[in-house]
C-alpha cells in the first residue's frame, strides 16, 4: 500500500514494468526511500544505499535507502501484522464514498476526531499529514469534529471523502 500520491506514482511505474513473479515486495520508504528506473545492464550508482534491485531483460527498478524491505508470498501477506490492519486504499477504485461514509459511522471510528482518523491507516490507507490538512481545510470541516457530531447533511454530502480523493489524485 503506497503512502501518499508520490509513492503511488512510483508503484504505478513499477507495475507497468511488470516485475510480477507471485511475490509482493513490501517497502516502507520512511522519509528517504526512493525508487529509480534504469536500463537493463546499467550499473547502479549513487550516494544512497541500494536496498533492492528488480530486473527484467530490458529494465531495472532500484530501491534506494529504504530501511524496511520484505519479500512476501500470499500467505505471508495475509498474516503480516501491519498490512492486515490497513484500511481501504483511498486511491483504489473500489474505495467509494459510500464505503468511507459507512466507515465514518462505524463504532470504531465515529467518536474520533477527523484529524486523527485521517492519519490512521486503519481507517483509510494512503493519507498523510499534508493531505489530511489540505483536505479538511478545503472541505471546510473542523479537524477536531467527530463523525458522530457532524450533521447528516455534512456526511451525506461526502465532502470529506471526495475532497481527499481529489486532492490525492492531483498529486
Amino acid at each position: 500500500m503506497p503512502e501518499g500520491p508520490e509513492v503511488r506514482r512510483q508503484a504505478d511505474r513499477l507495475a507497468k514494468a511488470r516485475f510480477a513473479d507471485g511475490h509482493t515486495l513490501c517497502v516502507h520508504h520512511q522519509l528517504y526511500g526512493r525508487w529509480s528506473m534504469a536500463r537493463a545492464g546499467s550499473k547502479a550508482e549513487g550516494t544512497r544505499t541500494l536496498r533492492a534491485a528488480l530486473r527484467t531483460d530490458t529494465i531495472g527498478a532500484l530501491l534506494w535507502s529504504a530501511t524496511d524491505v520484505h519479500v512476501l508470498d500470499d500467505a505471508d501477506l495475509a498474516a503480516h501484522p501491519y498490512l492486515r490492519k490497513l484500511g481501504p486504499d483511498v486511491l483504489d477504485a473500489t474505495t467509494t464514498s459510500d464505503l468511507v461514509l459507512a466507515r465514518l459511522g462505524d463504532a470504531r471510528f465515529a467518536r474520533r476526531s477527523l484529524a486523527g482518523l485521517y492519519l490512521d491507516q486503519g481507517f483509510l490507507a494512503g493519507i498523510g499529514n499534508y493531505l489530511r490538512t489540505e483536505t479538511l481545510w478545503y472541505a471546510g470541516v473542523d479537524p477536531e469534529a467527530r463523525p458522530v457530531d457532524l450533521a447528516p447533511a455534512e456526511l451525506a454530502g461526502r465532502r470529506v471523502y471526495v475532497c481527499a480523493r481529489q486532492r490525492a489524485e492531483r498529486r
